[in-house]
């Protein structure tokens, strides 16, 4: 369990839409929605990690309004919406303004919920706005889209290196704070391969900080995780003999791969899919201990994720 005072994403996440990392020009566009004191219900979809939970805490705190965070694909049942949601909306804040539901990862939203969300929206407009997050746009369902405006996060190819620049700033003086010595080039490198997951390369370099500092003997060490995330797409189109012969021939297996398959896999998959990715990875961890052929237990880790998972487009 993440303690979130620990988590740099968590405990430096920023408190304006200033401080956000993003392209001017959804900047300039929340920042006027934000000025005029108006909250519109909106969907905000993208890659994962590149900032929509973050941006919509921001407007929230810097337009002082009082706000929920559901956690979508956790609580993603009708029953949510009929109570916590329904209770919270109902209502204006003490201050007698409106209030924010952001819905975080929404299209883990069951078909019943999404439909639930379009009604209490509609009853409760004038109390509440609600701001729905999400990876895949296309999970949404058409009703909702037509009734929220969507935003799409997304960085165009002239707006990269800027904004690669502008987190690098964050990320040195983030590390800095926290008085940890570094090097400048593996800071950008991990930026550069990790673009534009923003929450990724944090903790891709808190991790780092932890097994040895962020230099480049550190990064060398991961290079590993770099050789298993070959597996990525063959997991993805269930090619099993092309998976299970690499193992087979090339792969060198010892305890500490299941972890570095874990930490290739975790962010490529669907955030209903990790509970999943972290159970068969401990499973197969502690058979591997027992396991008269390593190879054979490794195909058979991967074939169980190959069934079980689901990845990001």
């Amino acid at each position: 369990m993440e303690n979130r005072e620990f988590v740099w994403y968590e405990k430096y996440q920023p408190k304006t839409i200033d401080e956000c990392v993003l392209p001017q020009r959804l900047k300039d566009s929340l920042k006027f929605s934000v000025s005029k004191g108006e909250i519109q219900s909106q969907i905000f979809h993208g890659p994962s990690g590149i900032g929509k939970t973050t941006v919509a805490k921001a407007m929230c705190q810097e337009a002082g309004v009082q706000y929920m965070m559901i956690n979508a694909s956790r609580d993603r049942g009708i029953d949510t919406f009929r109570t916590t949601v329904s209770e919270f909306a109902s209502t204006v804040s003490l201050e007698g303004n409106y209030k924010v539901v952001i819905l975080d990862e929404a299209d883990g939203l069951s078909q019943d919920a999404q439909d639930a969300l379009r009604g209490i929206s509609t009853e409760f407009s004038e109390n509440c706005k609600f701001i729905l997050t999400c990876n895949h746009i296309n999970k949404i369902t058409d009703a909702l889209k037509s009734r929220f405006p969507c935003m799409e996060f997304s960085v165009h190819k002239d707006e990269v290196k800027p904004l690669m620049v502008e987190f690098f700033k964050v990320c040195v003086n983030l590390l800095k704070t926290e008085n940890i010595v570094f090097e400048n080039s593996v800071v950008a490198e991990v930026i550069q391969k990790n673009f534009p997951d923003f929450r990724g390369i944090l903790g891709k370099l808190q991790h780092m900080q932890t097994e040895g500092g962020i230099n480049l003997a550190t990064l060398n060490k991961s290079s590993k995780s770099r050789e298993y995330e070959k597996l990525i797409p063959w997991l993805k189109s269930k090619d099993y003999d092309t998976m299970a012969e690499w193992v087979f021939t090339e792969a060198d297996v010892e305890t500490s791969t299941f972890r570095t398959i874990y930490d290739a896999l975790a962010p490529k998959v669907t955030q209903l899919s990790k509970p999943a990715l972290i159970l068969i990875t401990s499973k197969y961890q502690v058979q591997s201990t027992m396991a008269v052929d390593q190879a054979i237990n490794m195909v058979a880790y991967l074939a169980e994720l190959m069934v079980e998972l689901e990845f990001n487009d």
